[in-house]
């Protein structure tokens, strides 16, 4: 090795970290280190409180293992990642590697000089300018005046902060600092770079020059030693990994298998049975990029066209159901009239009709048209659909005199009684219940079965609630949320009604039931079908206008709880019991989602069952 100023700061031969010279290609290897930490049974503030506290017996130390026998082998020119959750011991893993810690039990053999970007902006004097900073951060790192000299200008380039240079530190912000830190690290070309999570500095633009930084690095044939959360970003940059949790290796190999593996299970919780069954799975499966077609679009009125135009040939489309994106209540309610009419929902914008959404409308001119808003905020958009659809013979139905959602649903049922056009069956559907709503609306479309919608606040109404299923006769109920147990339903098995549950105090299990009963009442003479989507807030817009594209496709909406490693498991057991290899899958939400580890274990084995 050359001893120039270039590369002083990473000349990190040490009793602890010498070259291993009898293999060249080996850049690091950790040798089954563990690291112990000692923590103190209460917080001492002097040595007084030490002292007194050791006197009285009342200090003791609780040891904390952060790692446990770690080994692994990063040769020169890899990317290698180190991915897990929180508290996991990736960040003191790489400190025991840049010889900040010393482990409590084995080795960590480096060969060749680091740039260790562990934590950023340390060694900043915040009173100090930026420009002063520079000299400082530089010495600390090792670097002489005369080479920080040299390079000031490729720093304060890179970190553009040329307006701000003798502005003392304190006015920065945490981005800012973060800038001058990677800047003033990368100034040289080290054999080997650790990264700890610096990729997440600043703003968008920012993070893509730090992530192009490293690539060009890594083509110079720099090994990577890197830290990140985000899991699609260690895809991209690494070709192998390691996978800690709770200081234990769980997988080690390359990046693809491991990214794969961490999506579906890091951090998850379930039985051991769910997590054995999905990492033989991600194993056995090393292409996990199942046929399943994503309808996804950038906003969710665009989606609900393109959900009716998939069945158009199937619909009637003399009558539509329009409903503002705010709630997905309108939706369902509306599911009972939709399947009489066999119709499509549109969901649009609160105040305003799309280009898309207006195509489909002057296309096909329906001359019946519902129009659905329990929020009652959407006059405006009422107003502009009337002023599109201004043609002859257009007949308005019109649900948005009241706020309340049982004023909404009476008005709905009254609506159903006089025209003949509901089934005997009931369901009540806690409002607060959305993906459990969701997973029956094809259910409710297909059977023609109104709605009652139970509001947050609904204790006063459960007398209420027994009038309106007395007064329509209703010889079924289905009950659609946790708040729907206890009293209102010993109340309705009383009267000798029969009763389907999905009442469970757990959601996601009420979900996954609501998923479960619909694929099982499919028709059994046409081939069932899954359509996927996640269970997280962002993504019920996107389902606003799925009923009718759910019946006409003989699918149930399998709705997946990320956090639950059973959720995934007990999907597949139960497609793998209703489905087979001819089965269509499809995407609804975002088109990432279409690689999701979770949905491909399930139809990759759906494409495996004989």
């Amino acid at each position: 090795m050359s001893n120039t100023s270039e590369n002083k700061a990473f000349d990190q031969e040490s009793k602890t970290n010498m070259a291993d010279k009898s293999n060249d290609n080996i850049a690091i290897e950790v040798k089954d280190v563990s690291m112990t930490f000692n923590m103190a049974s209460e917080q001492l503030n002097s040595l007084k409180e030490y002292f007194i506290s050791l006197a009285k017996g009342k200090l003791y130390f609780e040891e904390f293992n952060a790692l446990n026998d770690i080994s692994f082998t990063v040769n020169k020119g890899d990317v290698f990642g180190i991915v897990g959750t929180n508290g996991s011991g990736k960040s003191t893993m790489l400190k025991i590697i840049a010889g900040v810690l010393e482990p409590s039990k084995g080795s960590a053999t480096i060969n060749g000089n680091i740039a260790p970007l562990i934590e950023l902006g340390a060694g900043f004097d915040m009173e100090l300018s930026a420009r002063e900073n520079i000299y400082l951060n530089g010495s600390l790192l090792g670097y002489s005046k005369e080479f920080i000299k040299q390079h000031f200008n490729e720093i304060v380039s890179f970190a553009e902060i040329e307006q701000f240079l003798d502005m003392p530190m304190k006015n920065y912000s945490s981005g800012m600092v973060a800038r001058i830190a990677f800047a003033i690290a990368t100034v040289i070309v080290p054999e080997i770079l650790i990264v700890d999570e610096v990729l997440s500095v600043g703003d968008f633009m920012f993070q893509q020059k730090c992530e192009d930084k490293i690539n060009s690095l890594i083509k110079q044939g720099v090994t990577v030693l890197i830290v990140s959360h985000s899991i699609h970003q260690i895809a991209r940059l690494c070709n192998r990994c390691i996978w800690i949790e709770k200081g234990h290796t769980k997988m080690l190999g390359d990046a693809k298998t491991i990214c794969d593996a961490y999506i579906s299970v890091g951090g998850r919780k379930g039985s051991k049975e769910a997590e054995n069954y999905i990492f033989k799975a991600i194993k056995n499966q090393q292409d996990l990029n199942a046929d399943i077609q994503a309808i996804c679009t950038a906003n969710y009125s665009q989606t609900s066209v393109r959900l009716n135009t998939k069945v158009i040939e199937k619909l009637n489309t003399d009558t539509l159901i329009v409903i503002p994106g705010l709630t997905h209540i309108d939706s369902v309610a509306a599911s009972f009239i939709a399947g009489h009419y066999n119709c499509p929902v549109l969901a649009v914008h609160i105040n305003n009709i799309d280009d898309y959404s207006r195509e489909f409308i002057l296309k096909y001119k329906p001359t019946r048209i519902f129009f659905i808003d329990i929020a009652h905020n959407s006059n405006e958009l009422l107003d502009k659909l009337k002023s599109l659809t201004n043609y002859d013979n257009v007949k308005y139905f019109v649900f948005n005199n009241d706020q309340d959602p049982i004023a909404h649903s009476k008005d709905l049922l009254e609506f159903g009684s006089k025209n003949s056009i509901m089934s005997n069956c009931i369901c009540l559907i806690d409002f607060c219940e959305t993906f459990t709503a969701y997973a029956l609306s094809s259910y409710l479309f297909a059977n023609k079965i109104p709605c009652y919608i139970v509001p947050v606040e609904f204790e006063a109404n459960k007398k209420d609630i027994l009038n309106v299923i007395s007064k329509y006769e209703f010889k079924k109920v289905i009950l659609a949320g946790s708040k729907l147990n206890n009293e209102i339903e010993t109340a309705i098995i009383e009267k000798g009604i029969e009763t389907i549950k999905f009442n469970d105090t757990d959601a996601s299990l009420n979900t996954f039931n609501a998923s479960k009963f619909v694929l099982e009442n499919l028709s059994s003479d046409k081939q069932k079908n899954l359509c996927f989507a996640l269970q997280i807030n962002s993504i019920w817009q996107e389902l606003l206008a799925c009923a009718p594209f759910l019946h006409h496709t003989n699918s149930s909406l399998i709705l997946q709880d990320m956090r639950s490693l059973d959720n995934i498991y007990e999907l597949v057991k139960l497609t793998e019991k209703h489905c087979n290899a001819k089965s269509q899958t499809f995407l609804l939400g975002a088109p990432d989602n279409a690689t999701d580890p979770g949905f491909n274990i399930i139809a990759k084995n759906l494409k495996n069952i004989n």
